[in-house]
């Protein structure tokens, strides 16, 4: 299901809006489960740890608060176990961030090369990843 947005999520235009989500996440958090796979969070800019909850706190927190994408795509390139990355979503920006990521901590490594790949993407001539 689409959802379309009319309002900027991550800043003071959805101040009016954080407490009707939050709202809605409290009714749905039974439903959300823990992650069984590890998760880096572009809300703490970090890997989860077990003690991190994914409820609605967590996810009211991440419709308001400033996204950390550069932070979290270091530490799970720091982390070493992955070398690929899907971006979907509507744009391919985290796939540069993580390109740009893996750029300034390879000058010198011998780790094996990264792949990022823009799945989703509202605008073809952006589709590209050079």
């Amino acid at each position: 299901m689409e959802c379309v947005m009319h309002i900027g999520f991550h800043s003071h235009c959805i101040d009016s809006a954080v407490t009707p989500i939050h709202e809605v996440l409290e009714c749905l958090e039974k439903d959300i489960g823990q992650p069984k796979i590890p998760q880096f969070s572009s809300v703490e800019g970090r890997a989860l740890g077990p003690d991190d909850r994914l409820g609605a706190n967590y996810r009211t927190k991440q419709s308001r608060q400033a996204v950390r994408f550069s932070p979290a795509a270091r530490a799970l390139l720091a982390e070493g176990n992955c070398h690929c990355f899907v971006d979907v979503g509507p744009q391919n920006v985290v796939c540069h961030l993580v390109k740009d990521a893996a750029a300034s901590r390879s000058a010198g490594s011998t780790t094996a090369p990264m792949i990022a790949i823009a799945s989703l993407c509202d605008r073809p001539k952006t589709n590209s990843l050079n």
